[in-house]
């Protein structure tokens, strides 16, 4: 419960943090991403970093094992931001992410995250093929829609014809 006390303590806690070591962003990633176990509801997890770490794989791998229902979004701060990690991190999060430069202040990136959470179109998107060979589809896992943000699927099409492709998603938990 918030207090009063809690609220000092919780002040005095993050007052007394150094930065003084390498980001340990694969914990945060582990420790953001357990625990899961509301499933009516779809947890949203928001990682800023500058992106500079040394085990970009073992990152990448913890959120292809930990995702389950949750969507992480990514915010890259700073000038000179490791944008391989960070697009790849919203990538397997099946979220979005967005840049910050040192020069600006966050609120055009906060707004739009905001903007993009209040406006959900469709959850738990996949694509079917039929009448065409499609292979190499990406990405495997795709992203939610949100309004006025399109989703992109990319293929690799075999041979000549026409063919049908259906989206199917759930709309307030519901096909």
């Amino acid at each position: 419960a918030l207090t009063r006390e809690s609220l000092v303590q919780a002040r005095d806690f993050v007052t007394s943090m150094q930065a003084n070591g390498g980001t340990q962003l694969r914990d945060g990633v582990i420790a953001a991403l357990n625990g899961q176990s509301d499933s009516s509801r779809l947890r949203i997890v928001l990682f800023n970093t500058d992106g500079f770490v040394g085990d970009e794989v073992a990152v990448l791998d913890a959120i292809q094992k930990q995702r389950d229902r949750a969507r992480m979004f990514t915010f890259g701060i700073g000038n000179n931001v490791n944008r391989y990690l960070i697009d790849s991190m919203a990538e397997e999060g099946r979220g979005n992410a967005e840049y910050v430069t040192l020069a600006e202040a966050a609120d055009r990136a906060v707004l739009k995250f905001a903007k993009q959470m209040s406006t959900p179109v469709l959850t738990n998107v996949t694509a079917e093929f039929s009448g065409v060979s499609v292979t190499e589809i990406q990405p495997v896992a795709m992203k939610d829609v949100f309004a006025d943000q399109p989703i992109v699927i990319h293929g690799r099409f075999a041979g000549t014809g026409s063919g049908q492709v259906v989206l199917r998603g759930q709309l307030g938990g519901k096909p």
